[in-house]
């Protein structure tokens, strides 16, 4: 193969140097830098798509307000982050929802999705996102049937007496 480069092998001593492990708050952040991220582009164009919904903007980032607050959970859990349905990044949050709870129904992600996020029109769009899995599609079709062929003459003639 020519323009390939031959891998090279990458000792534990070069590995502690470059990669290290992520914390859970660091990958709590970046995901809502992410958020923040999406809800900039999308939010400012279309704020009809959050109208009649209790918005509120906190820590940088649009929230729901759900009929929890007098819960004892955690504030994220109380107040939802909003998300568009029509962007990339939500869809492959679903699909990796899906795919990292065992391909199950979309009531299952629609209601493990809204313990961290708040999709607009989350129904629909996990409907959707779900029926472009493959093996879903795969394992949910029907197997080929072959039209019944008419019995031949012999069988469905009269019998002679």
């Amino acid at each position: 193969m020519r323009g390939r480069k031959p891998q090279q092998k990458i000792s534990s001593s070069d590995m502690s140097e470059t990669h290290r492990k992520v914390s859970p708050r660091e990958l709590e952040k970046v995901e809502e830098h992410l958020f923040s991220l999406v809800q900039k582009e999308f939010f400012p164009k279309n704020k009809s798509s959050i109208e009649g919904l209790r918005i509120r903007f906190r820590e940088g980032l649009y929230r729901v307000h759900t009929k929890l607050l007098s819960r004892d959970d955690s504030a994220d859990f109380r107040s939802t982050i909003v998300l568009p349905n029509s962007h990339p990044l939500v869809e492959q949050l679903i699909l990796h929802e899906h795919s990292s709870r065992g391909h199950v129904v979309d009531h299952v992600i629609v209601t493990s999705l809204r313990e961290r996020v708040w999709i607009v029109r989350a129904r629909k769009t996990v409907k959707g996102v779900i029926g472009k899995c493959v093996l879903c599609r795969r394992f949910a079709a029907k197997p080929a049937g072959v039209p019944v062929a008419s019995l031949p003459r012999n069988r469905v003639r009269d019998e002679k007496t």
